[in-house]
């Protein structure tokens, strides 16, 4: 009778090797696209609860609209934290805060002592002061596409698989290209910071 062979040959084993490389190379990208989709949702999340900050900070002030120049970023935080459940890092998109993708100049304007702590944002908040930044939301035309905040467009690319999140008056978010942000709302009124206002 022929013994019973036990363990792999060398062939078997390299083949079992290649089926599991395959295997990974195969759940890698998906897992990485999977990751990707986890940040931007969770980033339009943040987005939309400045938001609802914002709205929430305009009651309590006439219906203005907080008054940021491209300068002062950095106030967002002192202006909106009693409006929002998680004050710090509600104000932090999860991309950028691992691939550290903003222009270096950038945390000049977007960060301030608060508390005794270094505090910064990496969201931009529509600085338009000719006709959104301190202006009473009812002066403005189209709240549905007056857009609010952003991933920070002096930010290196596109954070989300070549997009950007925007959230509006309104409160609702889109994903944009830069191309897209660049052009005109359904009204004509273009580049973003002039979306939703009046002619």
């Amino acid at each position: 009778m022929k013994a019973l062979r036990t363990g792999f040959t060398l062939v078997e084993l390299l083949l079992v090797i290649a089926i599991i490389a395959v295997l990974v190379a195969i759940a890698l990208p998906v897992a990485g696209r999977a990751r990707e989709a986890a940040w931007q949702s969770a980033c339009a999340a943040n987005l939309r609860q400045l938001g609802i900050a914002v709205r929430q900070y305009s009651l309590d002030h006439e219906g203005y609209l907080p008054d940021l120049s491209w300068d002062t970023q950095h106030r967002q935080i002192a202006l909106l934290r009693m409006y929002v459940r998680d004050a710090f890092d509600l104000f932090h998109c999860p991309v950028s805060v691992r691939r550290k993708d903003l222009w270096p100049a950038w945390y000049t304007y977007a960060c301030a002592p608060l508390d005794g702590t270094n505090r910064c944002t990496t969201y931009k908040m529509n600085d338009n002061q000719q006709a959104i930044a301190g202006h009473q939301i009812a002066s403005l035309a189209h709240p549905s596409w007056t857009v609010l905040a952003l991933d920070t467009d002096w930010a290196d690319r596109a954070r989300h698989n070549g997009k950007d999140n925007v959230v509006f008056l309104d409160g609702h978010v889109q994903t944009k290209t830069r191309a897209e942000l660049m052009d005109a709302d359904p009204n004509g009124r273009g580049p973003w910071w002039w979306w939703g206002t009046s002619p």
